[in-house]
């Protein structure tokens, strides 16, 4: 216990645990319940895009994350198809942007 006492990095990494699990904790219920499960997962996804071009531009991931988590967000509310699997289709519908846009997990982007 005394690395945690007199180790701020772990005071903050322990503080940002707590507070990470109350929001999950909180927030994660209510996805389950509406069944925005997809959706959620498409917008997190999204963001992973924005954070990484805004390392590429030399920015604080931030700047990019926020800004992609709202266009996705609204684009996911802008088109909405009246269909019981809508969460679904849009998400598919990110995924399938993301990976025509070269960002790939699985096969890296070959730049051509």
């Amino acid at each position: 216990m005394t690395p945690l006492r007199t180790q701020t990095f772990l005071q903050n990494a322990l503080a940002g645990g707590i507070l990470a699990s109350l929001a999950c904790g909180i927030i994660g219920p209510y996805v389950v319940v509406k069944r925005i499960v997809f959706i959620s997962g498409g917008i997190a996804h999204t963001v992973l895009a924005g954070v990484g071009l805004a390392l590429v531009l030399g920015l604080h991931p931030l700047a990019g994350a926020i800004p992609c988590a709202l266009l996705a967000a609204i684009l996911n509310r802008l088109d909405r198809p009246s269909r019981p699997a809508a969460g679904r289709y849009n998400y598919r519908r990110l995924l399938g942007h993301r990976h025509g846009g070269g960002i790939d997990p699985v096969r890296p982007s070959s730049g051509i």
